[in-house]
């Protein structure tokens, strides 16, 4: 089972994944009547996007046989073959609790046929296959600047509006959520462009404040961890430093 043309793939919300179910035949003897019966689960598929000739049941399973796929009527010796479909994924994560993270999908295959080699002894032959897929997270920086900014605890000082050859002070207020998955090690980082100063008033609600290089004029802000849902069902993590316009 191929998704996207790769054994592992790493999915994104959003995407259309195709699925190629690929199948050979090496039980030495014709297969007749085979069916392949795929269930796939997960919170992120979009069946209603579903794009396939299938009919999906209300298990979410989808069956290929010889009445949609002639060629499994019959199945020689060392004969092989594929069905594919197309489903997207939703663009939002369905996220209500605290743990609705870490969303996979899982498909689970099944390939049978009544037919059973003179070797072997059963009702039918089959062969199973699963495979699982991860959804990627995601982490959004919302940036804000404000003038008037008394909750910030900074007062900012100039005209408003600003005047060219006259200051004008605001506070930059810098928001991350994290959505499916914990995250470590991150660093958000802007550069003040010319004519923007930075004054050195920063704060943060994490362990660390917003760092600025003046040799590069860029403001960087290292955050060690952030939990999935984290600015999703409770407040983001907030930076806020000060800077001056001229």
């Amino acid at each position: 089972v191929l998704v996207n043309g790769r054994e592992e793939y790493v999915a994104r919300p959003g995407e259309e994944l195709t699925y190629a179910i690929r199948y050979a035949n090496v039980s030495g003897v014709q297969l007749s009547d085979l069916s392949i019966l795929g269930s796939f689960l997960g919170e992120m598929y979009d069946f209603s996007a579903l794009d396939s000739s299938l009919t999906l049941d209300s298990r979410n399973r989808l069956r290929w046989d010889k009445a949609n796929t002639p060629t499994l009527e019959q199945l020689e010796a060392g004969g092989s073959g594929e069905v594919q479909f197309r489903v997207k994924l939703k663009n939002q994560y369905p996220i209500a609790r605290l743990s609705d993270k870490n969303f996979r999908l899982r498909a689970s295959v099944e390939a049978s046929s009544p037919t059973v080699p003179y070797y072997l002894t059963g009702d039918k032959t089959r062969a199973l296959r699963e495979v699982i897929t991860k959804v990627q997270g995601a982490v959004d920086v919302d940036a804000r600047v404000y003038y008037r900014d008394s909750d910030s605890g900074m007062v900012n000082g100039g005209t408003l509006p600003p005047r060219v050859g006259e200051e004008t002070e605001y506070t930059v207020h810098w928001l991350l959520r994290n959505y499916s998955t914990d995250v470590r090690n991150m660093r958000v980082r802007a550069t003040l462009p010319f004519g923007v100063e930075w004054t050195g008033h920063v704060k943060s609600d994490t362990e660390t404040l917003p760092l600025y290089d003046e040799l590069t004029r860029e403001v960087s802000w290292e955050v060690s961890e952030i939990s999935a849902t984290n600015g999703i069902l409770n407040p983001p993590l907030r930076a806020i430093f000060q800077v001056r316009v001229r």
